[in-house]
């Protein structure tokens, strides 16, 4: 039973703190594409490449008219980097094992969808052979910059490479050799260590190795447009971003196909969350 109505006092003031709870309904979505191996034996297995679809976003800059986050670098061109191997791929001869693509969202808001994947993969996790992570590989940083807000941007024909030098020696050195062979891009390693946030637990590849599997990351790095409205088209490296693309391809076919799966050699570092189902 509610108490008596009474009239409130004009003179006197009072506070009320009132707790509201607010629930929004999100509904990203995973692109995930197949390309079947040739092998009876071996198509079971596969290598995901993966890319997200999604940008940031946010309020256009004090001053500024352009509102729109183009998000071109990060990541448009991670996504159609990987929409060209698969395209490259379904034109050629078949690898002995499958290949998976997976185009992600909600990485800008707490690597959703690559969780989502990772819990509720189309392959038990057991069967992926290694995992590429292509996030940001448009944008190269000029001849004499000096920018601060460039510093960790990759240079023109150049690349940062994230993950087999932790892990594995095999792919470490296939990455290179394939490199050599094919485009002649400076591969950049500084941030493949087991301490940086760019291995983990910052990008799509995080809910993968926490997972057992073999990681690698393609990125040109954080640059003076990284989140921002300037993240546009027409300051991308078009021809950086073949060169890159077609490394991936090439790694990843050779992978594919090899006669035995590429092995973490160097174990998986105590930085890393490990969850179930964990491979030996």
């Amino acid at each position: 039973m509610y108490p008596a109505s009474f009239a409130l006092d004009p003179t006197r003031t009072a506070t009320l703190n009132i707790a509201v709870a607010k629930t929004s309904t999100q509904r990203p979505y995973n692109v995930v594409a197949r390309i079947e191996g040739s092998d009876p034996r071996l198509r079971h297995e596969a290598v995901v490449i993966q890319a997200h679809l999604d940008g940031a976003v946010g309020p256009p800059p004090p001053g500024s008219a352009d509102s729109i986050y183009n998000a071109a670098d990060d990541n448009a061109s991670g996504s159609a980097g990987i929409l060209a191997v698969a395209e490259a791929m379904m034109r050629g001869p078949r690898p002995k094992r499958s290949v998976i693509f997976v185009w992600d969202t909600g990485e800008e808001t707490g690597l959703w969808g690559s969780r989502y994947f990772a819990a509720n993969p189309t392959v038990p996790l057991r069967d992926v052979i290694a995992h590429f992570n292509i996030d940001m590989i448009g944008r190269s940083k000029a001849a004499g910059d000096t920018s601060s807000a460039n510093e960790q941007l990759a240079a023109a024909n150049e690349i940062h490479v994230v993950g087999p030098r932790v892990l594995s020696t095999e792919v470490d050195s296939l990455i290179h050799r394939t490199n050599r062979a094919l485009t002649g891009l400076r591969l950049d390693h500084r941030f493949d260590l087991p301490t940086h946030e760019f291995f983990y637990p910052r990008t799509d590849a995080g809910p993968m190795i926490e997972r057992g599997v073999l990681i690698i990351d393609f990125s040109d790095g954080i640059h003076e447009d990284y989140h921002a409205v300037g993240d546009e088209s027409r300051k991308l490296d078009l021809a950086k971003m073949e060169k890159v693309s077609r490394l991936i391809f090439a790694t990843a076919w050779q992978m594919a196909d090899g006669p035995v799966r590429p092995k973490i050699d160097k174990g998986i570092p105590a930085s890393v969350t490990r969850y179930p189902p964990l491979q030996p």
